[in-house]
């Protein structure tokens, strides 16, 4: 699995938020680290296409992303910060409603399989209002690892200390 940055570019209207970013990424893990404004949300948010560059390209296995589309997001996963899960769904409900949604290949073992991975196995019929916060993040890991990305983005809008 490769994934390459080649000279992506944006700029919003007079603001440039990435110049000329180049990178290849393999399999690992990597972190993007960096002050205010230096253009990682919108690196992170071109890379899970919810925004075109104004230049350059990101290939995935040597093909755009853009160009693979739904193909593309089948092997995404993607946590944001603040899911926006439905408050009365219990973490079961939300797990079969995603699952769903990624078109998962019998859904209930690998919703069960997650859920103990995680650790909610036994809070799985609660309500995810009534989650403390750690529980609703974890059920958010859960719902990103559902197809089993090669790619799992997790977006963070505030830096760790």
């Amino acid at each position: 699995m490769e994934l390459k940055y080649e000279n992506i570019t944006k700029n919003y209207r007079r603001k440039i938020a990435l110049d000329n970013f180049n990178a290849t990424l393999n399999e690992g893990i990597y972190a993007l680290l960096g002050p205010n404004g230096a253009g990682k949300s919108t690196l992170m948010n071109i890379t899970a296409t919810l925004l075109k560059p104004t230049a350059g390209s990101v290939l995935f296995d040597g093909t755009d992303i853009f160009k693979l589309g739904g193909e593309y997001r089948n092997i995404l996963g993607y946590l944001p910060q603040d899911p926006g899960f439905y408050p009365t769904f219990s973490g079961l409900q939300i797990m079969k409603y995603f699952a769903e949604l990624k078109n998962v290949n019998s859904p209930q073992n690998r919703i069960d399989q997650l859920l103990e991975f995680v650790n909610l196995k036994d809070d799985c019929n609660r309500k995810y209002k009534e989650y403390s916060g750690g529980m609703k993040r974890r059920l958010g890991i859960a719902v990103s690892l559902l197809n089993d990305p090669k790619i799992l983005r997790q977006y963070r809008t505030k830096l760790v200390d």
